[in-house]
């Protein structure tokens, strides 16, 4: 990864306490534990209040969900306030952080790849001409980030044959959670599903 001389990061997740966002608010204490400032953006659903060190600041976009030009207005002035060195962006931020983070020089773009093409076009029952435009703009999108990293290698493949995304910026690291407990002591082998995208 590229050396940043300014340490701070952005992270964009949510506000909501579930698996993914779990992931990216332990990724912001572990930030600040090596000491960056952090700057965590958070959606507009109901407020968390997580422990963290005073060096990880809590803001949350104008909108519901990042993707109107106030958000992008919002997150260029706090780029210009902190001067970032690395902007992570997920779900709905992905394009805001990543467009905004090329266009004010923040050198390293992260954008994080969650969901299969062909999940994201099934839940929306959308037109095939909105598909390839939304296609094509997430492919332009990704061009401005310097890597993408994915959860698994089969949406690794997924972002390189649908966006046309050069392996050599297609990062696979999965979501590691602390909380690995059994509620119950097994007495015999189980066998566990993880059923997503219902």
């Amino acid at each position: 990864m590229t050396q940043v001389e300014n340490r701070c990061v952005f992270i964009g997740t949510s506000a909501r306490l579930g698996g993914s966002s779990r992931y990216y608010h332990a990724m912001s204490q572990e930030f600040a534990d090596r000491g960056y400032t952090v700057v965590v953006l958070l959606d507009r659903h109901k407020t968390i209040e997580p422990k963290t060190a005073p060096s990880v600041t809590y803001v949350t976009w104008p909108s519901f969900r990042p993707t109107r030009v106030r958000d992008a207005v919002f997150f260029f002035r706090a780029v210009r306030k902190y001067k970032p060195g690395i902007v992570i962006g997920n779900f709905g931020s992905v394009n805001i952080m990543t467009v905004v983070g090329w266009a004010a020089r923040v050198p390293v773009r992260i954008a994080w790849y969650h969901t299969m093409s062909a999940a994201s076009e099934l839940d929306g029952l959308i037109s095939d001409l909105r598909i390839r435009f939304l296609r094509w703009r997430k492919r332009i999108v990704y061009r401005l980030a310097t890597p993408l990293v994915s959860c698994s290698r089969a949406s690794r493949a997924d972002i390189m044959e649908t966006f046309g995304v050069p392996e050599r910026k297609c990062l696979v690291l999965p979501l590691l959670l602390t909380e690995t407990r059994c509620p119950v002591e097994a007495r015999e082998p189980y066998t566990i599903a993880c059923v997503g995208r219902m």
